[in-house]
């Protein structure tokens, strides 16, 4: 959320995402996640941020994920680490992470208060 709040046009494309998919009369949901593909890309980026390997580690851009959906090797993820020895609760803590962060942008406003 921190991050989404530094960074309110991506925020804001998220809510939109959310409004036109799931609407207003209720909370997203497990099925609703494969609308939902600007949310993963938010998710996406912020396990992509900050380690050095990566180019330009500093800028949030979600877009940098746009076509590659289902290509597992193109991310490369620390947190879940790689191959035989990644986490096999991967794939669940992403869906409890996408329905976390959904749930948060439908269910509050959100605006920073300061510059810090």
């Amino acid at each position: 959320m921190s991050l989404l709040l530094n960074h309110p046009l991506v925020l804001k494309r998220a809510r939109a995402e959310l409004d036109r998919h799931v609407g207003h009369g209720r909370l997203a949901e497990e099925p609703d996640f494969v609308k939902l593909p600007y949310l993963q890309r938010i998710i996406n980026e912020t396990l992509w941020l900050y380690p050095k390997v990566w180019e330009d580690p500093k800028s949030s851009r979600p877009e940098r994920f746009e076509g590659l959906e289902g290509e597992v090797e193109a991310y490369n993820f620390i947190p879940f680490g790689r191959e035989r020895r990644s986490c096999p609760g991967a794939s669940l803590a992403n869906r409890v992470m996408g329905l976390a962060l959904a749930t948060l942008i439908q269910c509050f406003e959100w605006e920073r208060i300061s510059e810090e």
